[in-house]
Order: C-alpha cells, then sequence, then structure tokens
C-alpha cells in the first residue's frame, strides 16, 4: 500500500494521515476512522466496500523446511504437515484452486499469527507451510528463501 499512499500524498496536500495497521476489526460506525482497508470477503454490512485489488495467493515454504519435512504432492499430504495460519476466517479449512476444481482441506500447525508479515517470515524461516501474496514473497522466492508448494 506505501506505493499508492506516496504516490496520492502530493496530489492532496491538505489531507493528513494516520495510520492504525493493527489486523483487529474495529467499528467503523462508532469509532474515528474515515476509511478501513481488509482483506477478504466483507459482511454483510451497511458500509460501503469497494475492492481495491485482486492479490494472487499461493502455498509457501522454505526449501530447507521442504527438504526436512518432504514435499507435499497433493492437497491431502498437507495434513502431514505444519501449516502457518492466518488468524481469520478459514485459517484451518484453506481452499485451493487448480482451474475450474476447488478443493477445501483441513490443516493444522503451531503457529496462528494476525501478521502477514509474521506469516512470511515463520515461512522464510523454515517453521512450515503458508497461504500468502505473491507480490508480499516475490523477494524472499527470487533469493531462494521461500519456494511455491503445489504450484499446479
Amino acid at each position: 500500500m506505501l506505493p499508492l499512499v506516496v504516490e496520492f500524498a502530493p496530489r492532496c496536500p491538505g489531507i493528513s494521515f494516520e495510520f492504525d495497521l493493527t489486523p483487529r476489526r474495529i467499528d467503523l460506525v462508532t469509532k474515528p476512522f474515515d476509511v478501513a482497508i481488509r482483506t477478504g470477503v466483507p459482511p454483510n454490512s451497511s458500509l460501503v466496500a469497494r475492492q481495491l485489488a485482486e492479490i494472487p495467493q499461493a502455498l509457501y515454504a522454505s526449501p530447507r523446511y521442504l527438504e526436512r519435512a518432504g514435499e507435499p504432492r497433493q492437497p491431502a499430504d498437507l495434513a502431514q504437515h505444519e501449516c502457518l495460519r492466518f488468524h481469520g476466517l478459514k485459517a484451518d479449512t484453506p481452499t485451493l484452486h487448480r482451474g475450474g476444481e476447488s478443493t477445501e482441506i483441513t490443516v493444522m500447525g503451531r503457529f496462528r499469527v494476525n501478521s502477514m508479515g509474521m506469516l512470511e517470515r515463520l515461512a522464510r524461516h523454515e517453521q512450515g507451510v503458508a497461504v500468502l501474496a505473491g507480490p508480499l514473497v516475490a523477494e524472499a522466492v527470487a533469493a531462494g528463501q521461500l519456494q511455491r508448494v503445489l504450484p499446479q
């Protein structure tokens, strides 16, 4: 989001910014917030919501974790892996897609966190397999710190 803010700020010099970057859900009606940017599907609400972007996600793990634990060959293999879970909807039952086919799987793991950055760092530090946003991990993939799992 930072590049967008940097581009927007000079265009509107009268606007000041205060960022609350915690992942908690706040009540936008009773709290003093003008805008909230959230991920996922919005709940039924009287609030106005607009989709800003669609960010591709995939499974990633460090090469050393995969060396140690073995590389999953099919979605069901993830049940035997340490899965890093983002605290939120469907954290324990992600849906994997291949073409027009969808598979919901049940995963387990010791870590459940509320920060995508922390999730990415845990994956880089060999703690398991995580669903991560492609743009978030592009540098780690290029550096060989993470690799796609079940790329198909």
